[in-house]
């Protein structure tokens, strides 16, 4: 069983698509409506995965199917739903609990949103969504499952932004997977070594190290490992 899922590997698919990118920060203000807006509180996002210089640049992501291999997503989610190509859950025994695969696929691929300030880096791409994980586990059959079923679909990028220990099976299905030629992109974690004010040194720091709880540490040519390296 896989746990532990973050959902922030937007640079790297900003890379995929063509763009360079600054790493991401996270940011421990606290909304308050009275100071800010919702959309001027989440432009740090925006800014910091670069969204803009990918604009720029003429990258929206056109013609790429990127799979999403998370928790699922609500299809009510206006535009994400619009642009899913193919589902398929592979824990249909266990209840939906689809927020975190809603937000990764928002970061990826949603339309801007004037009142929330959110927007994909890819916004013309299309999804291919496998649930394989709950709120907070994933389901390691499942994943491997879904890697080649969304290979099956046509996928060119698959994201996968959940942790998961030293697997051989696991290895080897990302192996497959890239040796079609797909780009997967894998969470490396988000604890950085930033100390921060309120709890000191991250304990669980691990700088230039990347745990064996992620299939982002596999040696494979081709795999990219993402995540937060301050915090």
């Amino acid at each position: 069983m896989c746990k532990n899922f973050w959902p922030a590997l937007t640079v790297s698919l900003a890379l995929v698509l063509g763009s360079v990118t600054s790493p991401s920060t996270a940011n421990d203000d606290i909304y308050l409506p009275e100071i800010e807006t919702v959309a001027e509180q989440n432009l740090w996002a925006v800014k910091e995965i670069a969204v803009d210089k990918v604009a720029e640049l003429g990258l929206y992501g056109a013609g790429v199917k990127v799979a999403v291999l998370d928790s699922g997503i609500s299809m009510a989610t206006p535009g994400i739903n619009n642009k899913v190509l193919a589902y398929k859950d592979f824990l249909p025994s266990q209840q939906p609990l689809p927020d975190h695969g809603t937000q990764t696929a928002g970061i990826i691929i949603s339309d801007f949103d004037a009142a929330t300030g959110i927007r994909g880096v890819a916004p013309n791409s299309s999804l291919i969504v496998g649930r394989v994980c709950q709120m907070s586990s994933c389901d390691s059959h499942a994943i491997r499952r879904g890697l080649a079923w969304a290979v099956e679909q046509g996928a060119q990028v698959i994201n996968m932004s959940f942790s998961g220990g030293a697997d051989p099976f696991m290895n080897a299905a990302i192996t497959a997977a890239v040796n079609q030629g797909v780009v997967v992109v894998a969470s490396a974690g988000n604890s950085g070594c930033e100390a921060m004010a309120s709890w000191g040194m991250n304990r669980f720091c691990k700088q230039g190290v990347i745990s064996e709880q992620f299939s982002a540490s596999f040696t494979i040519p081709g795999l990219i490992s993402a995540g937060a390296i301050e915090n």
